[in-house]
């Protein structure tokens, strides 16, 4: 059947020409048979075809002289079919198809056909029904933009919501009238006000910038449909645009002002990582910020600015530079006028080392370590410092004072020639006179130790015989080129030890005293090795081939203390014992390097032992021994404590109260030994912490703090005769008191890290004879009322 059909409505297409009228009418009949309700787009094509035949069986029935009126009523009722069949397809689901307009021009092309058969026109009822369901698709585009306005909660969904708003008018626009543009304006005017308007500054502040660029589109496209939907509805619309504009740059405004107002709290906390990333939030906004205020902004910045300079300036830590830098990155966008920090930190940061040298050198008890760390921290900024003011005095007072020191044999002598090298190093580059002070200093060294070793060997008793060995390595150690005075004096020292040797050596082969003839062989060693130019090894070696132990007393003119291993007036087994364990202590004393504690422990504690019948012939070399075990013991701690190195402080004064036990056993042969080691080590966490609360800026309290929980080491050893060092702990913890209790009144935003800190402090003060009361963090609170 569909086949026949086909081919029907093919010859009316094709053929009607050659069929009479009739038959094409019958044909039509046939096509329209059951077709007076249309569905959509279906058959659309058939009745096509159908109104053009009834368009051309009109046209024949209208040439002929006598018009047919049965023919012309047949074509008037298939019309109506026809246009029932259009009218009953035009529907709200016919005119939302994707390709309505298409399907409008055909459903217009065939009325147009059936008005010329008819005697009323259909073609404006089909646009009339046409444009009431457009009507009816607008009313339902402005149903679906209002409920989308409506449902509109989530703040964060603005810029979607846009996007759909944009695509429902671009829609409306397609035709809608007046009635409903003035109701879609009314939405457009309540999504502009109502929802982006009070919406968008705090979805601006939450994600940034970013925003603005990603709605700017939008927007605008937004506005021009706004204003043509307000041309239909003969209406007026105000602009989104201008209106998010200007609270863009409130939003911005206010949040550079929060920026500004973070980083101020940082920078006063010292926290400059902090307060970098406060900047950086800052110069995200400030481009956006409104002209109008940038008066009030660039002076709020400039003075935020001014106090990450002062902050900078008091702080030393090494972090400052990295945030200098990053600042003046910022600074040359947003205040390119401004002094770059970075630079300037750098030349104040470069004087530093020079005011620490010249701070360190007034001390009288200055510490050689700490010189040339701040000699070391010039080199790095040496072209800095060139032309700094008082440079040059500076310089001459540390020749001077590296003169002084390397004439006394306690110096360190290693830290004294370290220096003066590092000072012809960086004398150069400081534009310095050309005048080397390592030479100098090596010959004033060279020349002291061998005075000083001659004052030694010319006593008549009490000779210490591991000093003026010490002095001869000491002279070596120099490395100074001698010249005909210096050489004469290394040689009088030389054969004035011989001598002493040499008549020392006989009485103790004479005597068959074994120990003390070892003990002297290992003493001449040493010596020849460190001298360099006496034979002395030989020349005993040549008397002990020469001379046979014979029973002489030893001459009237030696001191029993006078040589390394003084004889007993008999050599019992007890002293011969004892002697040795001394002569052992003292060649391990003599050397620089390489003292082993344990066998000094070992040999105290056997001497213990025996000492009750060897100590009125070996007292008075035990004592020396101690004494130099007690200054090396005294610089090892004072060292120790310097460095914070706290398990090697506790080591060194577990051996000192080992040793001072020991020789309270031995008739307190060193009494002050414990003492004078606690009180080197104390003494220099003092200095230490003096020396940091001393600093007008930048004072770490925190390292104060370590030096005086250092001090529990060595305050109970100390006891009530350390009433220097009570002194001394007192005016420090007074001066701690007051800068706390200061920075306290003038910083409020510091007060809870302050109040941490003080019961930090308190905590550890607690019991420290002379420190004060322990009260500090309560008399802050009480400030607070």
């Amino acid at each position: 059947l569909q086949y026949c059909f086909s081919r029907r409505v093919d010859a009316m297409g094709s053929g009607g020409s050659t069929l009479d009228v009739k038959q094409r009418l019958d044909e039509v009949e046939k096509a329209c048979a059951g077709k007076k309700i249309g569905s959509g787009k279906d058959e659309l094509d058939v009745m096509k075809k159908c109104s053009e035949e009834l368009r051309a069986a009109m046209d024949e029935v209208a040439a002929k002289s006598s018009p047919d009126l049965h023919l012309i009523d047949r074509i008037g009722g298939l019309s109506d079919i026809i246009y029932c069949n259009l009218d009953s397809r035009i529907t709200l689901d016919l005119v939302q198809l994707a390709d309505a307009a298409d399907v409008h021009k055909a459903l217009l092309d065939i009325a147009e056909d059936l008005d010329s058969v008819r005697a009323t026109k259909v073609s404006p009822k089909v646009q009339q029904k046409w444009t009431e369901a457009e009507q009816q698709h607008y009313a339902q585009l402005l149903k679906e933009l209002a409920e989308l306005i409506k449902g509109l909660a989530d703040i964060s969904k603005l810029p979607e919501a846009l996007d759909e708003v944009n695509q429902k008018l671009e829609a409306l626009l397609q035709g809608v009238k007046k009635e409903l543009a003035e109701r879609t304006l009314a939405q457009c005017s309540g999504f502009s006000t109502a929802k982006f308007g009070k919406g968008f500054p705090g979805l601006l502040q939450k994600e940034g910038p970013d925003l603005l660029e990603r709605v700017h589109a939008p927007v605008a496209k937004f506005d021009a449909s706004a204003q043509q939907v307000a041309q239909i509805a003969e209406g007026s619309w105000e602009a989104l645009a201008p209106v998010l504009a200007k609270q863009s740059a409130q939003v911005a405004t206010h949040l550079v002002k929060v920026s500004l107002q973070q980083a101020a709290v940082e920078l006063a906390q010292d926290n400059f990582d902090g307060a970098m990333t406060a900047f950086a939030q800052m110069q995200i906004w400030w481009p956006h910020t409104g002209s109008e205020e940038k008066e009030v902004l660039n002076e709020s910045l400039g003075k935020v600015l001014d106090l990450a300079d002062e902050r900078s300036f008091a702080c030393e830590a090494d972090s400052t530079a990295d945030f200098a830098a990053k600042l003046d990155a910022l600074c040359s966008q947003l205040a390119p006028e401004r002094a770059a920090l970075a630079p300037r930190l750098a030349e104040r940061r470069a004087r530093g080392p020079l005011k620490q040298l010249q701070e360190e050198m007034e001390k009288e008890d200055a510490n050689l370590a700490s010189l040339l760390s701040s000699l070391k921290d010039m080199a790095a900024a040496a072209e800095t410092l060139a032309s700094a003011e008082g440079l040059e005095a500076a310089m001459s007072a540390l020749e001077d004072f590296l003169q002084q020191k390397s004439q006394s044999i306690e110096a360190d002598l290693a830290k004294v020639l370290e220096i003066a090298a590092g000072y012809d190093e960086i004398r150069p580059k400081l534009s310095l006179p050309d005048t080397s002070l390592l030479p100098r200093i090596q010959v004033l060294l060279t020349s002291a130790s061998l005075q000083r070793a001659r004052e030694e060997l010319c006593k008549d008793h009490g000779l210490n015989p591991a000093l003026v060995l010490q002095l001869v390595k000491r002279a070596g150690e120099a490395s100074a080129e001698l010249d005909d005075e210096m050489t004469a004096l290394l040689q009088e020292v030389a054969d004035k030890t011989c001598e002493r040797m040499c008549e020392s050596f006989r009485s103790a082969v004479a005597e068959g005293q074994e120990a003390k003839v070892q003990g002297l062989l290992k003493f001449a060693e040493s010596f020849d090795a460190a001298a360099g130019t006496s034979m002395i090894l030989e020349k005993l070696k040549e008397i002990q081939a020469a001379e046979a132990p014979a029973e002489t007393t030893l001459p009237a003119e030696t001191d029993a203390a006078d040589d390394p291993a003084a004889p007993a007036e008999e050599a019992s087994p007890d002293y011969t014992t004892a002697a040795a364990k001394i002569s052992q202590m003292e060649e391990m004393l003599s050397q620089e390097t390489g003292m082993n504690p344990n066998v000094i422990l070992k040999d105290l504690t056997e001497l213990v032992e025996l000492w009750p019948r060897v100590a009125s012939q070996l007292s008075e070399r035990l004592a020396t021994q101690l004494a130099v075990l007690q200054q090396r013991m005294a610089s090892a701690c004072a060292a120790a404590s310097a460095e914070d190195q706290e398990a090697k402080l506790k080591a060194l004064l577990a051996f000192a109260h080992k040793v001072h036990d020991l020789q309270h056993q031995m008739d307190d042969c060193a009494p002050d030994f414990n003492f004078a080691v606690c009180s080197a080590g104390a003494s220099q966490d003092l200095t230490d912490a003096e020396t940091e609360l001393g600093k007008e800026t930048g004072m770490n309290p925190v390292a104060v703090l370590k030096n005086i929980r250092n001090l529990r080491l060595y305050w109970q050893a100390l006891g009530p005769s350390a009433e220097q060092l009570h002194q001394r702990l007192g005016a420090m913890c007074d001066l701690m008191r007051s800068r706390i209790t200061s920075s306290y009144e003038e910083n409020p935003e510091k007060r809870p890290n302050l109040l941490k800190f003080s019961a930090a402090f308190d905590a550890a003060i607690k019991d420290l004879e002379g420190a004060g009361e322990a009260n500090l963090a309560e008399r802050l609170k009480e400030m607070d009322g």
